[in-house]
């Protein structure tokens, strides 16, 4: 295989007893990679009596002091790259995205050298009109300076903005892929309960080129999906651990986490730096469905519903009736509730609640959701492996229909049996499928060598698994373990597969028909 791709830690601790190891990596492996993560109290107290908007002039987060000038921000996250392959940092927040002017920002990036700055606005979930002025006035013109600066800004934001926010207008440029080198989608996802459509989501604007990457965050309220209910501050790290391992092995390289048991989240160091654990690029990747969804503008219910997810006092069972939706029960009355028949987290993610499904199964591939229209579509073939080149089929939704392709509307209910088919009849497709409660990524490292990863998909509920490998439009000639040496037998077309409870497992995959991986 090729050299790893790095990965990049932005905001992880590394313990004392292993900065030796750590720098060893990266000098060795060159991942994975570090940053100097600042946090900044003190924010900056600058002039914004000019500002247009009313509402981004007056807002301020109540966490903050604002009492900093421009030179001490300057100067201290400056001062911070000393040492560090690159720093992050906040730069603003869904309460304030001024946090820090965008004239220091600039000063930054441009004094950061051949360092990587990574900006991180977390919670930039308004999406009102209103919000155009900061994406104008502050993230379009710092993306421009961080293009010429090769440095990152993190959209870290919360609910459905992948499914939803983010095909308003306003946010064109970033689907254009102007600003591809600089953007990084992710996500902030405590009391969210839709966690399979998120990743597809993300997912489905790095493949369609909007981004070159995509980004995952843990953090220890993770695991709340009720916070009335539920104590925020989980201490064991086991599915955080899971979750990682799923996200890079789908090619997620920059990670937003909050430091728990580093010691033992180390593991997941070691994996990356020495490739047991294979970072796709997007390219490789070959457990996609062919079968994909295509987002429109979205239904302003829909998008209401899935960005509400808090509230619990406003259920209204006539309103639940009479308005169905391609996904379905999404705010915040529905906790842990089951499924509709027809809910896409259903027929395609293999979901049967809203819950935290953050290791989601789906049994026939993931199923990409990303922008609509021919660019797009063209800009998904180029960067998909090529055996998905011809065999690509888009459905069509604003979240509460599905659209034909000549715009006639299709209830959800009754249309879901088009679209689930589709997805099954297409997963023969692949080259391979796996079946059970277990989360898995299929990507190629060389032309004969698929990388299988399989994971315990009980992110809540470790437990030992089965995952049923079934081989479609290829042969296996052997399945071995990388970690144990161990192969399995290949005499049948199918491979059963056993996965220790709250772990993961990855194999090397040798088959006899060439599936060269994109450049």
């Amino acid at each position: 295989p090729r050299k790893p791709l790095p990965v990049i830690f932005m905001t992880d601790h590394v313990p004392e007893a292993m900065q030796d190891d750590a720098k060893r990596w990266a000098e060795e492996f060159g991942t994975p990679i570090f940053l100097n993560s600042v946090w900044l109290r003190e924010v900056e107290n600058w002039d914004r009596s000019q500002m247009a908007s009313e509402t981004y002039r007056n807002k301020r987060d109540r966490r903050k002091k604002y009492t900093a000038t421009s030179d001490e921000i300057y100067a201290k996250l400056t001062s911070a790259l000393a040492g560090y392959p690159g720093i992050a940092f906040w730069g603003g927040h869904g309460n304030d995205p001024y946090q820090v002017s965008l004239p220091t920002l600039r000063r930054v990036l441009e004094a950061s050298g051949e360092k990587l700055v990574v900006v991180i606005y977390p919670e930039l979930e308004d999406p009102s009109d209103e919000f155009a002025y900061v994406l104008n006035d502050l993230l379009y013109p710092l993306a421009e300076t961080a293009q010429k600066t090769h440095d990152k800004i993190y959209i870290r934001t919360k609910h459905f903005f992948w499914e939803t926010a983010i095909y308003h207008p306003m946010w064109s440029r970033l689907l254009s892929g102007e600003f591809s080198d600089v953007f990084v989608p992710s996500m902030e996802e405590t009391t969210d309960k839709t966690q399979e459509l998120s990743v597809a989501a993300r997912l489905g604007v790095w493949t369609a080129g909007c981004t070159d990457d995509w980004g995952a965050r843990c953090a220890r309220d993770n695991p709340s999906f009720d916070r009335m209910r539920q104590f925020s501050h989980q201490m064991l790290p086991n599915h955080f651990l899971r979750n990682q391992v799923f996200t890079i092995a789908y090619g997620a390289r920059y990670m937003n986490n909050v430091a728990v048991d580093q010691d033992y989240m180390s593991v997941l160091w070691e994996l990356i730096a020495k490739g047991i654990l294979y970072v796709p690029k997007r390219g490789e990747i070959v457990s996609f469905s062919p079968v994909r969804l295509g987002m429109i503008e979205p239904d302003p219910d829909f998008e209401d519903q899935g960005n509400n997810v808090k509230w619990t006092t406003f259920f209204d069972p006539e309103y639940e009736r009479q308005n169905r939706f391609v996904f379905e029960r999404t705010n915040g009355s529905w906790p842990a509730a089951p499924l509709t028949e027809w809910d896409f987290s259903r027929i395609a993610a293999g979901a049967w609640e809203r819950r935290q499904n953050f290791l989601p199964s789906y049994p026939h591939g993931l199923v990409l959701i990303g922008p609509h229209g021919d660019t797009f579509d063209r800009r998904l073939r180029e960067n998909l492996h090529p055996l998905y080149r011809d065999i690509m089929q888009e459905f069509v939704t604003d979240g509460r229909w599905y659209y034909t392709p000549d715009g006639k509307k299709q209830p959800p209910q009754t249309y879901y049996r088009t679209v689930e088919q589709a997805i099954k009849t297409a997963a023969e497709k692949l080259p391979l499928t796996v079946e059970g409660q277990v989360a898995w990524v299929a990507a190629v490292s060389a032309p004969h060598h698929i990388r299988l990863t399989v994971i315990d998909g009980g992110y809540l509920n470790p437990n030992d698994r089965q995952a049923r490998v079934t081989f479609h439009a290829v042969t296996p000639v052997e399945v071995r373990d990388l970690v144990s040496g161990e192969t399995i037998s290949t005499t049948e077309r199918t491979v059963t597969i056993d996965v220790p409870c709250g772990l993961f497992r990855f194999f090397d995959v040798t088959i006899r028909e060439p599936l060269a991986p994109r450049d």
